[in-house]
């Protein structure tokens, strides 16, 4: 564990040094990124966090007496979802009984954290065999229509990551419609600070701001909301691989994505498109 987490701050420490390094003297942020910097999402953490942990989940799978799922693979995908929903309402219990009495006895309060706690590390105890399911399943479809594929290998390969995914700071200019800048955030910012932020670009920068909730991003691994129905899983996953898929196979649309806001719209209505059909044969596989 300690030479694991070593190896993660070593590697992150180079890409600090490359990035800094080759970078221009003078950072300049727009005014989404300065009201939101205590707040900011950082994709680089992000991903040494999680590729190393996913691939050692992997290679540990691959050992046959560390591999002790017992469940069968729609049976944890259930009990998966099933928690999700047990969490959402668990939290929602909270939030109703310290609105309704602010002197909520401790013991009551502890004792619902301490089965909200417990629930969640149960829930992401299952998590890399859900993740493991769920890509399984996307591939298969993604075989047997012949995308993406080199005889049994898929390239790039379905690979996801089922967690809060971070929300988005979405701007525009108040006097017209057209995306401004947009930054990620922490998952866990609270309303008040979004409110903050949204009234702070429009009376200082003169700027229309929103904080919205995402299904998933592109990373890679794909950060895939985990909050959702099964469908919304799989037509979350399908889309962010599709965007993978434009990249790594070098097709012009994905290459020229941001180059305009048309070449953004067609890029995101594709992968809608294929996401969703996707997604849809993917759930009647459960």
């Amino acid at each position: 564990m300690v030479a694991l987490r070593a190896v993660k701050y070593s590697f992150l420490v180079l890409l600090l040094l490359l990035f800094f390094g080759f970078s221009a003297d003078v950072v300049r942020l727009n005014p989404a990124q300065m009201v939101s910097l205590p707040y900011s999402f950082s994709i680089l953490g992000w991903h040494v966090d999680n590729i190393l942990s996913k691939w050692t989940h992997r290679l540990m799978e691959a050992i046959p007496w560390t591999n002790d799922r017992a469940l069968d693979d729609k049976i944890i995908v259930t009990q998966y979802l099933r928690m999700g929903d047990e969490i959402v309402a668990l939290e929602a219990q909270i939030r109703r009984y310290a609105a309704a009495n602010r002197d909520l006895e401790g013991s009551l309060l502890l004792s619902l954290n301490t089965e909200l706690t417990d629930l969640k590390s149960s829930r992401r105890e299952l998590r890399p065999d859900v993740e493991e399911v769920i890509e399984s399943t996307i591939s298969s479809i993604l075989g047997q229509e012949g995308i993406a594929s080199w005889g049994e290998l898929i390239f790039p390969p379905v690979d996801i990551r089922l967690e809060e995914p971070p929300m988005l700071l979405v701007t525009s200019p108040r006097d017209r419609i057209k995306r401004g800048p947009e930054v990620l955030l922490n998952h866990d910012v609270g309303l008040a600070a979004r409110e903050n932020m949204e009234a702070d670009l429009a009376v200082h920068w003169d700027l229309s701001a929103v904080v919205v909730e995402i299904g998933g991003l592109a990373t890679f691994p794909t950060s895939v909301n985990n909050r959702q129905t099964l469908e919304g899983i799989f037509n979350s996953a399908s889309h962010e691989w599709v965007h993978h898929y434009l990249v790594a196979r070098l097709r012009p649309l994905g290459l020229n994505i941001y180059s305009s806001e048309e070449m953004l719209t067609l890029n995101e209505t594709f992968a809608d498109i294929v996401g969703d059909e996707i997604g849809e044969r993917a759930v009647l596989l459960f």
